[in-house]
Formats: C-alpha cells, structure tokens, sequence
C-alpha cells in the first residue's frame, strides 16, 4: 500500500508541472454567461485538488485500517494491536507537516520535498514487503536505495526535475489569456526576466520583469504590487500619509513587507528612530530588496528591526507603543485576511498607539462592493476617535488616530520641501502640500456617516471574508466604489489648522473652496474613466470643465497621465495590405495581413503581423528602447515589411499571369508571406 501511495503521488508530482494551464482551462470552461468569477475560480480549484487528491487519498485511506489488521494478526489483544498503529499513524501525521511545512520546503522547495516523500513511501512500501518475505537482505537493499536516492535528490538539485520553475514564477492567475495556448506561453518565457523566487510554508513568491515593463510582486500566482504609478502612489501614500500627519513620528510599526515601499516611504522621514517591520514569511524579505530602488533600500536601513511573526499576534504580545502604525494587507478576500480588517484587529492597533499616534490601512476600491467598502469604513472607525479617507487613483487608504487630526499646511509644505521626500512623492503628483491634500476625501463626520450603511466585521462574524470573494472579476466595481465614496465627499476645511491672520485665513477657505467644486467635478471623471466610459460625451464635458478651470489639480494630473499610459498600450494598426489569390475551392479570396504595433511596456513596443481572415500570427518582433524611439521605429518596420510582402506577392502574382492564372493560389500566398515574415523578424535591428 505504501508503494501505491508513493506512485500515485508520483503521477501527481508529475501532473503538477502543468497545474497553472489546467486551472486556467477550466477557470475558462466554468466562466459561462451565467456564472461569476468567483464560481469559477472556486469550481476549478475544488476540480484540480479533489482529481489530483483523490486516487492518493484513497490508498492512504485504505493503509490505516490494513496495517491494523496485519498488525492485530501478530498480537494476541486486538485493542492494543489497533491503538498502537493509531498512535504512530499521529505521530507519523504530526511529523510529517512540521518536517514538510517547516524543513523540506523551505531546504529544497515544494518539487524536490514531494519527490524525497515519494521515494521515503516506496521504499518503506519496499521493505515492508521485504519483511513479510522475511528477506534480511532485501530489508537492508530497499532502506539503502531510498536513502541513496533521497541523498541524491537533496545533493543534486538539477537531477530529475519536472517542473519549470521559471513558469510558476511568471504565471498570474489574473491574466489567464496571456498563458491560455502554448504560443502565449513560450512568448512569457522568453520575455520575462525573473529576479526572485521563493517556496515557503505559507506561499510561493516570486517577482518578475517583462522585458521593458514594471516589476511586479506576485504572490501564490496572484500579482500583488508592482512598480507601476498607480501602485506606487498607494504604497508610498501608506507610508508618507501617516508620518506626514504625525507631527514628531519616531517610533513606527509596519505591518507586511511587500515591495518595501511602504516601508521605505517611512524610512527616510528624519524623525524616525526606530522601524519594527512584523512579516510572516521570511521569503518577502529577499522580494523586497530587488525592489531596492524603489524602497530606498529600507530592508539594511539600521534603524530597522525584522519580526517573522503575524504581524496581528505581535501587536498583541507586545507593550511596546508606536507613535505611526501602517498595514498594507492583502485583499480582504484572500484566506485569512480579513482578520486585519475586523474590529479587534483595527482595535488592537488603535491601543498600541502612543499620544498623538497615527495609523493607516490599505482599503482597494477594486473586487469589493460599495457596501464591503463600507463596512471596513465603518468596522476602522468603531476603533478610533478621530477617522479620516483618502482617496488616490485605484485605492483608498483610511486614516485613524485616538487624537484630533490637525493638519498645519505650512508645517506640511516645509516637511514636504525635503529633497529626499518631494522626490519620492513627485512622481505620484503629491509633491506638494496642496497636491497632498487633494487626496483627502472623507474626514472623521464623512467616513462615519458613509460607513453607517455598513456591517461590522468582527472575528466573530467574519462577513467580509464570505461577502468579499463575490466581487472576483467584477470590473464596474472601482467606478461604483468611487461614486459612492464621493457622494460623502467633505471639506478639508475643518481638519486644517486656522492661520492667525485673517488674510491667510480667507485665502485658505477659498483655496479649498475651489479645491472641493473641482474636486466634484473630478469625482464623476474618475468613476466614468474607471468605469471604462472615458471616449462618451459625459466624461468629455468633466474633462473640459478641468482643462479649463484646474489643469493642475493634482489627482486629475495622475488620471490623465494613466489615461495616457493605457492609451499607448492599446493595439494599432501600422500598417496593412491586402492580396488577392484564388483558394483550394477555384474561387476569388483574400489574404489581408496587418501589421499591429502595440507598446507591452514603458521601454518596449512590438509589431505582429496577423492574417486576419485566418486568426494566424505570422510573426513578431520587439523593439527597445524610448518611448519617442519606438514611436518611430514601430511604424518604419511595419511599412517595410509590408512593402517586402507586397514585392514577394508582386513575384508571386507575375508567375500566375505567366501560366494564365487570373491570381496565384491562396496556400502559395500564404506560405511566402509566412517566409516573408519570418526573415523579416528574425533580421538583426539596424
């Protein structure tokens, strides 16, 4: 039975190479009109475990009441004979997942530990028979090859692999139509360059870089931040936001790793005398520092201290007050997250606050409904005095202190004139401490009223973590989120400090004044381009308004320049011809090949060439370098290969005139323009 066992997690191992393509397939086949994202995902993952469980669990089932059998058969008390084999059968279970999850893994990886489990099973499968036989020899021959062969899985790490490490590094189950054929697959492969991988107890991470793209942290194949704008502005804001509010931020408690860019946004505030960063998965640590231009390195700053503890049960075992508190968690939906969104979490922040203390947590506006929204809104603000929300282009990041939340706009602008600070914050058009402010949507009346029309989420009644998985894939939920956010919008004006002098102080309550009517303004801009209804009528007239009144508003400023970034990146067509050919049947048809430039990163552009009435891809070609460089180069390339396939068909066109043929065949056609294209990607960049 230990030989069954042992072969079919075999065949399981071996299956598990292509795990990634086989949910994609059937996350696919179940996302039906009528189904959601989320049935789909929780279909195919129950489909996958219980094939890939099942004939393995079946023999592990069968082994415990058979070897009580035999064992009973050579003992004369039946009793003792069963609860032996039950005491080492929970010995056996106990050691097994601390050796797996604490040791194997983490010495040789989730491949490598299944294969050393596989020869362990066999070979114990192996001498057992052997004793039955009672085969001294053969005993001692199968206990000699499974450990040669257990040592020499663990000494040679090259040997017998079946896996594509680099495959599971790159996969991201969010964009299953970039790994859905093998084309789309070995294109990954080849255009991704890898930084880091990692296989732990709790996840698998990995970060990546596609050729002339953002980096991006990916964890359990999920994409969960990246060094793209938008990402960057909501993980410096949680760390930025709260130091910045503070009016002295020395002591700071960060709760996940991540990039480090929260981190590092706290780091380097001059203010700060000591860092605890709480992580839970060693392996983040070494993700981090490949992010190292991005998090000012914040992972060998000597101010910091790493805990490897939930960062949840340390806060809950420590005395220690911090005068900043931030988290930036996972999606409330993932498995057990939305333990950091319950209202003994949040309180539990709240009480290790120091006088004056600030916290901040992420709260997405994305795969959450309007009223999960307002349930975190409300379960953060049951924890604190005093709540406040911003709002950045794709987040929300919540506010919370047991103290009133001044803001002092001159302390703010000379804070902000710090070269290390303005740099890190000018480049998510938060520079200054206008531009700063703009963000700041909810104060502590507009977050609570929002937030009454919500639930609160308790470890009791855990209802974010059942409501949330719901909004999977539901793409209108950023504009409705944002709708309703700004329905409650408020005044900054109460949460300022008031100047002394009664000139600054009517120049301050116009600013904001201005501030909030293009504020409103801006709100219906966002929800409509997140709602994907950028090119109607609607969103031209909000755009218009703030072209002509607030070009500079800082939160319009960001949408515009991601506006342009998703407009770059959409498919054009370069360049096109059409052949005309006589097809296998003696009738007219057309071969019409476009050459479609597409920019696939800030730094690298590509152009395929795709016959259309086929849906066939002849061939592609990536271009690096600038943005203005490739601007020129895509459109020059395109037209020159479309000029060599209409030469070639010229030839081609002569041939069938000369034989008395209206128009050459289709499949002549198509396989020299296949040729064509072909040479013409292949041919080394001038």
């Amino acid at each position: 039975m230990e030989v069954a066992i042992g072969v079919a997690a075999l065949a399981v191992t071996l299956l598990m190479r292509d795990l990634p393509n086989q949910a994609t397939r059937l996350q696919s086949l179940l996302l039906s009109p009528g189904s959601t994202e989320f049935a789909a995902r929780q279909g195919a993952s129950f489909a996958v475990a219980f094939a890939y469980l099942l004939v393995p669990a079946f023999f592990m089932g069968v082994a415990f009441p058979l070897a009580g059998v035999l064992h009973a058969s050579r003992r004369e008390r039946v009793g003792g004979a069963v609860g032996a084999v039950f005491t080492w059968n929970t010995v056996g279970s106990i050691l097994g997942a601390a050796v797996s999850g604490f040791v194997l893994i983490y010495a040789f990886g989730i491949e490598r530990s299944l294969q050393m489990l596989v020869a362990l099973n066999i070979g114990v499968g192996l001498a057992l028979v052997a004793s039955l036989a009672r085969g001294r020899l053969l005993q001692w021959l199968a206990a000699g090859v499974t450990a040669a062969a257990i040592l020499a899985l663990a000494f040679n790490q090259t040997w017998g692999r079946a896996w594509d490490m680099k495959y599971f590094a790159i996969y991201r189950n969010t964009q299953r139509d970039a790994f859905d054929t093998p084309a789309k697959v070995q294109d990954a492969l080849e255009n991704t360059d890898v930084l880091y991988y990692f296989e732990g107890a709790n996840e698998t991470i990995s970060v990546i870089r596609p050729k002339g793209s953002m980096q991006s942290f990916i964890v359990n194949g999920r994409p969960e931040a990246s060094t793209s704008l938008m990402d960057v502005q909501c993980q410096r804001t949680l760390g930025h936001l709260p130091m910045l509010l503070h009016k002295n931020p020395r002591r700071v408690f960060v709760l996940g790793t991540g990039t480090g860019m929260t981190l590092g946004a706290t780091s380097i505030h001059p203010e700060v005398e000591r860092i605890v960063l709480a992580e839970i998965e060693p392996g983040a640590i070494g993700a981090a520092r490949t992010f190292g231009e991005w998090n000012h390195h914040a992972i060998d700053n000597p101010k910091l201290r790493i805990v490897y503890d939930d960062g949840r049960n340390y806060l809950r075992t420590t005395d220690e007050k911090f005068d900043v508190i931030t988290a930036d968690p996972i999606h409330p939906w993932s498995g057990g997250a939305a333990y950091l969104y319950t209202r003994e979490y949040f309180q539990s922040v709240s009480d290790h606050l120091a006088p004056g203390g600030i916290a901040t947590q992420w709260l997405p506006i994305y795969e959450l409904t309007p009223r999960d929204i307002q349930t975190v809104v409300r379960t953060f603000a049951e924890a604190f005095r005093h709540v406040a929300v911003w709002l950045t282009y794709y987040d929300a990041e919540l506010v919370g202190s047991n103290d009133p939340i001044v803001i002092d706009e001159a302390d703010l602008a000379r804070r902000l004139a710090r070269p290390d600070l303005s740099r890190d914050l000018e480049i998510v058009d938060m520079g200054t401490s206008e531009d700063f402010l703009s963000y700041f949507i909810l104060g502590n009346e507009g977050a609570r009223a929002f937030g009454r029309a919500g639930d609160v989420n308790t470890d009791d009644n855990l209802t974010l973590e059942f409501s949330a998985p719901e909004s999977q894939g539901v793409g209108h939920a950023m504009g409705d989120n944002v709708e309703v956010l700004s329905a409650s919008r408020e005044s900054i004006l109460p949460y300022l400090a008031r100047p002394a002098e009664e000139a600054i102080r009517r120049d301050q309550r116009e600013r904001w004044e201005r501030n909030l009517a293009v504020a409103r303004v801006y709100d219906r801009a966002h929800a409509l381009h997140l709602w994907g209804l950028g090119d109607g009528d609607e969103y031209r007239k909000a755009r218009a308004v703030l072209e002509s009144e607030s070009p500079g508003y800082a939160p319009y400023r960001f949408l515009r320049r991601e506006e342009r970034t998703n407009a770059a990146r959409q498919p054009r067509l370069s360049e096109a011809a059409r052949f005309a050919v006589i097809a296998a049947n003696g009738k007219p048809a057309v071969i019409e090949v476009s050459a479609v430039g597409m920019r696939v990163g800030d730094s690298r552009a590509a152009v395929v060439f795709v016959d259309n009435e086929r849906r066939e891809i002849y061939g592609q070609r990536y271009f690096d370098g600038k943005p203005e460089d490739l601007d020129r180069q895509v459109p020059a390339f395109a037209a020159q290969v479309i000029l060599e396939l209409r030469s070639a068909y010229a030839e081609l066109q002569d041939e069938a005139r000369h034989s008395g043929a209206p128009a050459p065949g289709e499949a002549i056609v198509a396989r020299k323009l296949r040729e064509k294209v072909a040479t013409a990607v292949e041919r080394p960049a001038p």
